[in-house]
């Protein structure tokens, strides 16, 4: 159905609106997503948009972001929480409290610059890929990595928190 309407929107060019609540439904078929929440548009934006940059924290829970790790963007763009004074990318403008997100793709375990400490909590198979749970001093960090051995519970890792994945947002 997915192939057919879009087949139909681009042969007769044709403005529609969906309403779905399967967000894999509306990332494939839509040019512009909006996000509503008791009848208030959240965020309107691209699917890819949406997914790499949630306007608020209620937006990026729903689009399935777990880490949100909670502190304040000081006045010289760095955010600040219980792991220290972490860069932002120059496309984080907001200054003040709120959560620092990264997807959990974006989490690779690594050494050196941008790595903070964690002890793994959790580590689950979903199919090819390994998922992690890691406690930081700042909260919870969720990590989906890529093929090869996985850490295992209890271990002390380093996590890769790459600076161009890393998102603020208030609320």
């Amino acid at each position: 159905m997915r192939d057919l309407l879009t087949t139909v929107q681009r042969e007769l060019k044709v403005t529609t609106v969906l309403v779905t609540h399967d967000q894999t439904e509306a990332a494939a078929v839509a040019d512009t997503v909006a996000l509503l929440e008791n009848g208030r548009i959240l965020q309107q934006a691209p699917p890819a948009g949406l997914y790499a940059r949630p306007a608020s924290l209620t937006v990026a829970r729903f689009l399935g972001c777990p880490t949100a790790l909670p502190g304040s963007v000081t006045p010289q763009g760095r955010f600040a929480c219980p792991l220290g004074e972490l860069d932002l990318p120059d496309t984080v403008t907001h200054r003040g409290p709120g959560h620092l997100l990264i997807r959990p793709e974006a989490v690779r375990l690594g050494t050196g610059p941008h790595t903070v400490p964690a002890v793994v909590r959790g580590v689950r198979p979903e199919g090819p890929f390994t998922a992690l749970v890691c406690d930081t001093a700042a909260g919870p960090v969720h990590a989906l990595l890529p093929p090869g051995p996985p850490p295992v519970a209890s271990e002390r890792v380093r996590l890769h928190l790459p600076l161009a994945h890393r998102w603020v947002v208030t609320g």
